[in-house]
């Protein structure tokens, strides 16, 4: 009975990961990888699927892709809206819009014409727990009153 459970969990993980992999598109250029809406990258090898891991870096999670001799770093987030969003306007530049360079899913980002920084006008929403994180930053501040 366990060893049915057990076997019904495979089944479902395996079910749930290959949705994914069925939703995935191919990267621009290439035909041995894929992106995921929800934003992994995954290499298709001659037997089995896999995720490439992604290195984080300041501006986002990074993958470094291979196209025969040719290699390159690009940023996740650019390859599933360059796969998943439209960008009928011509945009450069990827937003998340809650501000989580991690969260690489599709309705997390926006194409935009200028790079966030320069975006004065727009802000990133933040969790609400950032004025407790500000609380916490700021020096105790201690009044005595005689």
């Amino acid at each position: 009975m366990e060893l049915l459970i057990i076997l019904i969990g495979v089944l479902a993980i395996a079910t749930v990961y290959s949705i994914g992999v069925a939703a995935a598109k191919p990267v621009q250029g290439s035909d041995f990888y894929k992106v995921s809406k929800d934003g992994r990258v995954l290499a298709a090898g001659r037997r089995k699927i896999h995720a490439v891991r992604p290195k984080v870096t300041p501006h986002g999670l990074q993958v470094k892709l291979r196209n025969g001799k040719r290699t390159g770093e690009f940023l996740v987030h650019h390859l599933v809206a360059e796969a998943h969003l439209p960008n009928p306007a011509g945009h450069s530049h990827v937003r998340h819009r809650d501000g989580n360079p991690r969260n690489n899913k599709v309705s997390n980002l926006v194409w935009i014409k200028a790079p966030v920084a320069e975006l004065a006008a727009e802000e990133v929403t933040r969790p609400d727990d950032s004025a407790a994180r500000d609380a916490l930053r700021r020096p105790f501040e201690i009044s005595i009153s005689l």
